[in-house]
């Protein structure tokens, strides 16, 4: 891993998310770049300026607003950023280099911009934003979700997790689950840390997916028997159930799942029955997203 992209809006939970981003950085020698997006200040023309060819009226930019705009803006991120390089010093962790991107404009061009320039190998965002909503929620926010490859770390803003020695993968059996796993164990697992693969089957009717399960299985022998992964089929009706199994005896510190066309972490984490599900249990997400 080499590359950490960090998207800020300086909430309240933006420094905790920094931190852990950074922490995480500095134990896989990777480097951070932070991202936040304003909005340029427009000022339209008197009622008497003359319209343009097309009808509209002509728009003008307010270059000193939108300077001290930037300006303003650009303060607080350097302030963050040093903030997290006092923080590198205190922790004595290895030193990261720690960039930052300040874009105007339309927050979804910018970032897939961004990102597209960038290609970091993952996404650490805040799981709730400036309007005190989870990350996904905002329509910006969801159409990164929807439309990145790239893997992103949701931080819940009470959650201090930074070491996830015990993760949950939840598979549906995609195509892309081996390298999903292959990701987890080369860029999460660290010395002493479990994944546990988990199936959820809410189909009771028929077998449970036995067969998919142990063609997963035969990929990661070495790592089983290493005690670095663990393989379970969970056949429950209920949701909340189905998670309380899959969370039992665990101290579970990390969610991950793949958005599939039928996953059922996904399902959840769409709905509004998430908050009581998944969020009651206050921990990271970690969501893969391949077209």
């Amino acid at each position: 891993m080499k590359q950490i992209f960090v998207p800020v809006d300086f909430s309240k939970n933006t420094l905790k998310t920094s931190k852990i981003a950074l922490e995480f950085a500095a134990k896989r020698n990777a480097n951070i770049t932070l991202f936040h997006c304003y909005f340029d200040l427009i000022a339209a023309q008197s009622m008497n300026a003359i319209p343009l060819s097309d009808g509209m009226p002509y728009i003008e930019v307010d270059v000193e607003a939108n300077k001290e705009i930037h300006d303003n803006v650009e303060k607080r991120i350097i302030k963050l950023k040093d903030d997290l390089v006092t923080y590198c010093n205190n922790k004595q962790l290895d030193t990261i280099k720690i960039d930052y991107i300040l874009s105007s404009g339309n927050f979804i061009l910018e970032i897939e911009r961004t990102i597209d320039t960038l290609s970091p190998d993952l996404i650490i965002m805040s799981a709730t934003g400036s309007g005190e909503k989870d990350s996904f929620s905002g329509s910006a926010a969801s159409h990164l979700f929807n439309q990145t490859n790239v893997p992103i770390l949701a931080i819940p803003d009470t959650s201090d997790i930074v070491n996830f020695d015990n993760i949950l993968y939840a598979t549906d059996f995609s195509e892309s689950a081996n390298s999903e796993i292959k990701y987890l164990l080369e860029n999460f697992a660290t010395y002493g840390s479990r994944i546990k693969c988990c199936h959820i089957n809410f189909k009771t009717e028929e077998l449970p997916n036995s067969k998919e399960m142990d063609t997963l299985r035969d990929e990661f022998k070495k790592e089983e028997t290493d005690g670095k992964i663990s393989f379970e089929i969970i056949t429950e009706k209920s949701a909340k159930t189905g998670l309380e199994k899959a969370f039992d005896k665990e101290n579970i510190e990390l969610i991950s799942f793949h958005s599939h066309r039928r996953p059922f972490f996904y399902s959840l984490f769409k709905k509004a029955v998430l908050k009581k599900n998944i969020y009651r249990y206050n921990l990271p997400i970690l969501a893969f997203r391949k077209s």
